[in-house]
C-alpha cells in the first residue's frame, strides 16, 4: 500500500506520511518514564492520540463534556490496541 496524509483519526507510520508525535513530544517519555500525572491539552487533528499511541503502553484519557449525555454514558474503561501496543482508554 503506498502511504499518504492521513487527515482523519490516529496516524499509521506503516501507512500514512506522519513524523513521529513522541519525537515532537519528548516530554512525555520522561513524565511516564517519571511515573507522573500529564495532560495533552491541544486542537483537534494535531496528534494527540497518535502520540499517545507512540508509547510502548500507556493511558489515555477522553474527556467527554456533552452535558447532554448522562454520566453512565460518559464514564467507561477499555483495552485498545494500535500497532502491537496496548492503550488504556479511560472515559470521563
Amino acid at each position: 500500500m503506498e502511504k499518504y496524509f492521513n487527515v482523519a483519526g490516529p496516524c499509521s507510520p506503516a501507512k500514512h506520511y506522519m513524523q513521529p508525535a513522541l519525537d515532537r513530544m519528548p516530554q512525555i517519555r520522561r513524565r511516564v518514564d517519571q511515573e507522573t500525572y500529564f495532560v495533552i491539552h491541544a486542537p483537534r487533528q494535531t496528534g494527540k492520540t497518535t502520540a499517545v499511541q507512540g508509547l510502548a503502553e500507556g493511558w489515555m484519557p477522553v474527556f467527554d463534556d456533552d452535558a447532554g449525555k448522562p454520566w453512565d454514558e460518559r464514564l467507561f474503561t477499555r483495552d485498545a490496541t494500535f500497532d502491537g501496543k496496548i492503550i488504556h482508554v479511560a472515559g470521563l
